[in-house]
């Protein structure tokens, strides 16, 4: 590692903005910034923004960095645009260590005088040491009657240098495959539709690296887990708790993504086609909304639609000489599209506990005074995403959280889908259901 200095800057881990805070409110945070020779550790007055963002759907986690140079930062240490990288250590309760790269210099600009170089302001981009290996490299490789599951161990354990996996979920299919010079993104892209967990029986794989390892896993089994017990941010989420001014689930802000029509499209139904070269003939499956919904848990009791389905929706060629992973291919993109029809963002105080990937309870009030609870958005919810920010505001670290909720607790609107397999769980008032309910 390259020897740090504090030249004009400070080890310790600070506060950004005003230090005089209660113990609630002070969120650490310490950013050393390599250069080919040396380590910068910033002082966190001069930090403008900073934030990362881990999400389910992204394999990769990417950030931003904007701040003051107020020591001649771009000329002495200097900032080149190559090997330069982020060191970052956060936390609350418990320190979390990252190192990232920086992928772009995206501006460097003046604020002060024409002979002030000091008062510079710089923004750089940032990403996990991943993403370069994902997106930047070319390979030619061929499989023979391997699972979708070894395929993806062989490609991270000898194209990523990553060897070991936070969650792994192995699939059942055997396919000959072959990677015709594509980077591991292009490769992944191919091969997650086309595998089906063997834990599950589903298909919709996805592959990210989130704060607690990388993770290869289907978003059904994500979907079939249940909020966390024992841990600092576990318990049910609020938007009042009155009686503890400091409670860490305590609900800042929040904002309901609703319907996207265009990508209705997709979920409504459709056909694959593929080839059977044997017979020299089309092989065509039909597939309608049900026949998804079907394959997916729900958060609840109802789905999010009435019956929609039609198979006139697309008519797409894959090419796939097996029905089942043509099968596949339609569930796969189905449960993720699906699951993204409704999502809730949410604005909380910082704690390095919250994660792309887990899974929380919210429990949310009625806009009607006699009752207690919204009973369509109460319940259970999936972290998508979360965007970790820390800034001169208060509070100076926050997370905003996107969360899926791809079904409802329960509705007044008796038209609404009955959802086949349900994963309700909680244990606020009125849900009356502690668990999971599969069928």
């Amino acid at each position: 590692m390259p020897e740090v200095t504090t030249s004009g800057l400070t080890k310790a881990k600070g506060v950004i903005g005003d230090p005089t805070r209660t113990p609630e409110e002070t969120r650490t945070l310490s950013i050393t910034f390599e250069t080919y020779k040396r380590g910068f550790v910033l002082d966190m007055k001069d930090i403008e923004i900073f934030w990362f963002i881990e999400d389910i759907f992204t394999h990769s986690m990417t950030g931003v960095l904007r701040f003051r140079d107020t020591v001649g930062f771009a000329e002495f240490a200097p900032i080149t645009g190559s090997d330069e990288s982020l060191h970052l250590t956060y936390g609350q309760d418990n320190d979390i260590n990252l190192t990232f790269d920086v992928y772009k210099v995206r501006e460097i600009v003046q604020t002060g005088g024409a002979d002030t170089a000091s008062q510079n302001v710089i923004e750089v981009h940032f990403v996990d040491d991943m993403f370069q290996l994902l997106t930047q490299q070319k390979w030619s490789r061929s499989f023979v009657d391997e699972s979708v599951s070894d395929i993806v161990r062989h490609l991270a354990n000898n194209m990523l240098q990553k060897y070991s996996f936070n969650k792994f979920e192995a699939s059942s299919e055997k396919i000959d495959f072959v990677m015709p010079y594509w980077t591991v993104r292009q490769a992944f892209k191919w091969l997650l539709k086309r595998g089906t967990s063997t834990t599950t029986g589903t298909p919709g794989y996805i592959f990210f690296q989130n704060t607690k390892g990388l993770n290869f896993i289907t978003l059904e089994s994500l979907l079939q887990g249940a909020p966390r017990i024992g841990t600092p941010t576990s318990g049910v989420y609020k938007f009042e708790e009155p009686d503890k001014p400091y409670f860490r689930n305590r609900i800042l802000g929040w904002k309901i993504q609703g319907v996207d029509n265009f990508s209705m499209n997709f979920i409504r139904g459709g056909n694959k086609f593929g080839f059977d070269f044997d017979t020299k003939t089309f092989i065509r499956n039909q597939y309608e909304f049900l026949d998804g919904l079907d394959q997916t848990t729900v958060l609840g009791r109802k789905a999010l639609f009435t019956d929609i389905g039609t198979s006139r929706a697309r008519y797409e060629l894959e090419g796939d000489t097996d029905t089942k992973i043509l099968d596949a291919i339609f569930y796969s993109d189905f449960i993720k599209r699906y699951s993204m029809q409704q999502a809730v963002k949410l604005v909380m105080k910082g704690h390095e506990d919250r994660f792309a990937g887990d899974m929380i309870e919210i429990e949310w009030p009625s806009t009607e005074k006699g009752l207690v609870h919204n009973k369509q958005m109460k319940g259970i919810y999936l972290v998508k995403s979360v965007t970790n920010q820390w800034s001169a505001s208060r509070p100076s670290w926050v997370q905003k959280l996107v969360c899926l909720k791809n079904g409802y607790t329960d509705s007044r609107n008796l038209n609404l889908t009955l959802a086949s397999k349900r994963n309700i769980y909680g244990t606020t008032g009125g849900i009356g259901i502690l668990g999971r309910l599969l069928g």
